[in-house]
């Protein structure tokens, strides 16, 4: 009888130990995939969604952020949870340059940046630098999402391997300083201005009769502050969302430069989703950059009014009068971008 009860317990043992299959317990099981509804909806992923990182340079209470935010709702509900989107503000992933180069490497996945950033992965896009290029919101929105666009769209992957998802805006930017009124392009004489590190908007610069720097965006409050530099240029959004009408006087509507934003990913994080997830990440680029300009465009007359309050303004200068002030700087530049690109970009019917 002992001996029939010792064969018993082996025998209960081994079969425990068979059930348990040997795990660690350190290693739980990966949890089964949940059963298909066999309906349309996309299924809840049965492993961890595949996120990637989005950065920008500005805070979160920006258009960039508000329209990156949308964005990130677009991919993931559209995705099913299957792609993430993380989004640092505030150039927590580098400056825009420094986000360009790691768009390059695969040290940044992805990330939205302007006209002097992109042009260093492809030289010619700095062509959207050129002053008064553009006549208007509707003239920028034709050239950006239309046939120029999708050649800017080619020649950057061509050029460093990095995918251009979309192209959103900054807006028009506009001349601010600490000094006097600007009522005409002489009164830009002697000024020194900060800029982007930009060859074209440096020419801008020397033709009207100022001088530039480019020191980091993060410096230029400080800096305005304290009289190391006379002035700034940026959208209004950005005056507003960076308080410098706490430190500039004064502001010229010249609307020197339409800055085209890159919205841009590293090419094989890109090239690793399949063909529909890259078609999704371009659509969703594309649906966040028109919310993008309806935010800023749509606010851009609330925060004038504000930025009135604390700062001369002149509204209405003669664009005609600056555009032939700095003729100087398309002579420069008709050989390096090409004069037919820059002719195509300026009779682009809106």
């Amino acid at each position: 009888m002992k001996k029939i009860l010792s064969v018993f317990l082996s025998l209960s043992l081994c079969a425990m130990m068979a059930a348990c299959g040997g795990q660690s317990s350190s290693a739980p099981a990966t949890p089964a995939a949940p059963a298909s509804s066999g309906g349309n909806e996309a299924a809840t992923p049965s492993v961890a969604a595949k996120t990637f990182k989005l950065g920008h340079s500005l805070t979160e209470s920006s258009a960039f952020h508000k329209a990156c935010v949308k964005f990130k709702e677009i991919v993931e509900e559209k995705s099913g949870g299957s792609i993430g989107v993380e989004i640092y503000a505030n150039a927590a992933l580098g400056s825009e340059g420094d986000m360009a180069e790691g768009l390059v490497m695969g040290t940044v996945d992805a990330a939205l940046i302007g006209p002097s950033s992109v042009s260093k992965l492809e030289p010619t896009f700095e062509v959207f630098n050129l002053p008064y290029l553009f006549r208007d919101n509707a003239h920028a929105d034709a050239v950006t999402m239309g046939e120029v666009g999708e050649h800017f769209k080619q020649s950057i992957y061509d050029a460093s391997g990095v995918r251009p998802l979309s192209f959103w805006e900054s807006g028009f930017r506009h001349y601010s300083n600490n000094k006097h009124e600007i009522n005409s392009p002489a009164d830009m004489s002697g000024l020194l201005i900060r800029i982007p590190s930009s060859s074209v908007q440096a020419a801008t610069l020397q033709a009207l009769g100022a001088s530039s720097t480019n020191i980091a965006t993060g410096e230029i409050y400080i800096a305005c502050s304290n009289g190391t530099i006379d002035g700034q240029e940026s959208p209004i959004d950005t005056v507003i969302t960076s308080n410098f009408n706490e430190v500039q006087k004064y502001m010229v509507l010249d609307g020197h430069v339409y800055g085209v934003m890159g919205f841009l990913m590293n090419g094989k994080l890109f090239d690793s989703f399949t063909p529909e997830q890259q078609q999704l990440l371009m659509d969703a680029a594309d649906e966040a950059g028109v919310y993008e300009r309806e935010v800023r465009r749509t606010s851009e007359a609330e925060q004038l009014e504000k930025l009135k309050e604390t700062m001369t303004i002149n509204e209405t200068p003669n664009k005609e009068e600056w555009k032939a002030a700095v003729q100087s700087v398309y002579d420069q530049y008709y050989d390096v971008f090409g004069r037919e690109l820059i002719e195509q970009i300026e009779n682009t019917a809106a």
